[in-house]
């Protein structure tokens, strides 16, 4: 799997293989829904929103063969606006899928969902990306990247997509203390009690210096050691400060680095939980954020 550390049977994923899945019946199906006037939304959804990744891709291929046509042309001449980018992206392989999602998220300057794609991903997810993104568009990610991005979450992405965690389960205690302390003399202790109150520290010196070394340390650390050492950091960082590295994020970071940190520990700490939270938060409030 591409997936970082989700293990979908063990959390009870919803979409799984069907047990009594039929490619021929799938596809004709989805060829009787957009047969002549209007669509049968409901039989699309019946078919694509019950079968796995795997199966779908063996219903577009049976579709493509069986009736001379490509599915994901005849779902854009069928269907219209987020209903289509939605059924579209069910049918493509993960990797495709994510590098269309990439280019298009640079394309637009969304920096935030580019993080929010690549900490889902281990280190073959972001090299099949890379791959996939490489083969589409004739270009690297990361020169797009350069190119496109202007914010502060730049390096972080750059650095995301050079994929060098390590992805064994060991955990090094006297490391994990030094990580922790490390971390500690870069945020909060960097400028404890006896820090001036004068606007120039409080401001531009202090968002300066200490963005800088909050990204430089959180890079090196964050996006290397692997998530069991991390989440012993996290506890080792909570006794010296007393406090979670979290809040510790919002009171030394502030705008999209903050979040963008925030969505590194967060889907460290747990990604289930994590993409549970951007589900949640798309639907919370007034209206949808579909794009979400």
């Amino acid at each position: 799997t591409l997936l970082y550390t989700i293990k979908f049977e063990e959390m009870g994923g919803t979409i799984v293989d069907a047990t009594d899945f039929d490619a021929d019946k799938d596809s004709k199906d989805l060829y009787d829904a957009m047969k002549g006037l209007g669509t049968d939304e409901s039989k699309i959804i019946k078919v694509l929103g019950n079968r796995s990744l795997r199966q779908r891709l063996q219903i577009k291929s049976k579709f493509e063969s069986t009736f001379g046509k490509d599915l994901e042309g005849e779902l854009r001449s069928e269907l219209g606006s987020k209903f289509l980018r939605l059924c579209l992206a069910l049918i493509q392989p993960l990797a495709e899928f994510l590098a269309k999602e990439m280019k298009r998220y640079l394309k637009d300057r969304e920096e935030l969902p580019i993080i929010c794609m690549l900490v889902g991903l281990n280190n073959a997810g972001i090299s099949d990306l890379k791959r996939a993104y490489r083969q589409i568009y004739k270009s690297e990610i990361e020169r797009d990247a350069v190119g496109d991005l202007k914010g502060d979450l730049k390096k972080l992405i750059l650095s995301l997509l050079q994929g060098n965690r390590d992805e064994s389960e060991a955990v090094d205690e006297e490391l994990a203390n030094e990580d922790a302390m490390e971390l500690y003399h870069a945020g909060p202790n960097k400028f404890g009690t006896g820090r001036s109150n004068t606007a120039l520290e409080q401001g531009v010196f202090r968002d300066k210096v200490l963005t800088r070394r909050y990204e430089d340390c959180f890079s090196r650390i964050l996006l290397q050691r692997n998530t069991q050492h991390l989440r012993r950091v996290f506890e080792e960082y909570k006794k010296v400060t007393d406090d979670d590295i979290d809040s510790s994020l919002r009171s030394e970071t502030t705008g999209d680095l903050e979040q963008g940190f925030l969505y590194i520990v967060k889907a460290v700490k747990g990604i289930e939980t994590f993409y549970a939270e951007q589900i949640y938060k798309s639907m919370k409030g007034l209206g949808t954020d579909d794009g979400r």
